[in-house]
């Protein structure tokens, strides 16, 4: 999963892990950093926010850190 120039992409974990749809998504460094009252009202505004809204109307079955600019998050493991 390690890359050098270049990040990975929603379509690139559905390859790797064959089902990302039922990955365990603890949180996103977004979503973390919207809990402040400012920076949320200014994400509210952004052209970002209508992407991810109309992104989350086509594939509401992904969770929405794939939908994010960066892909920041935490994965919960199996205990398998």
């Amino acid at each position: 999963m390690i890359r050098g120039g270049r990040g990975m992409s929603y379509h690139e974990f559905a390859l790797w892990l064959r089902e990302p749809k039922k990955l365990k998504i603890h949180s996103s460094l977004d979503g973390y950093i919207r809990k402040n009252p400012l920076r949320y009202l200014v994400w509210r505004m952004s052209d970002g926010h209508r992407y991810q809204k109309l992104l989350r109307k086509i594939g509401p079955q992904i969770h929405q850190a794939f939908y994010e600019k960066v892909l920041n998050f935490s994965i919960i493991k199996d205990k398998d």
